[in-house]
């Protein structure tokens, strides 16, 4: 698929496996001209890092989606509930842990 031919203001990432087992990842993007140059230099640089991840990080990204798939069974099959055990509360009265800025995040 040719950046031409995806919707406007959308990107993509295709993974094709290979009779090796490889990945070959494609990505592409197509920004209208309501992106300011600001807006789809953030989006490239999106799309450019998630791509990289993917072909030099496979082993984190493998690890860190089967964390969230057994998360999303554990969750299925009974009510979860995150309870900190006292050293993490106590480790966040210290200051030890840091905080994020909810509103900051994408």
């Amino acid at each position: 698929m040719e950046p031409k031919d995806l919707q406007k203001n959308s990107m993509m990432l295709r993974m094709d496996i290979l009779p090796t087992g490889d990945l070959k990842i494609y990505s592409a993007q197509h920004f209208g001209d309501d992106i300011t140059d600001e807006e789809a230099r953030y989006y490239e640089a999106l799309l450019t890092g998630l791509n990289y991840a993917l072909n030099f990080g496979t082993d984190f990204c493998v690890g860190l989606g089967t964390m969230v798939l057994e998360l999303g069974e554990m969750e299925a099959e009974e009510d979860f509930i995150f309870e900190p055990d006292e050293e993490l509360k106590q480790a966040v009265a210290d200051a030890k842990v840091i905080k994020f800025n909810k509103d900051k995040l994408n």
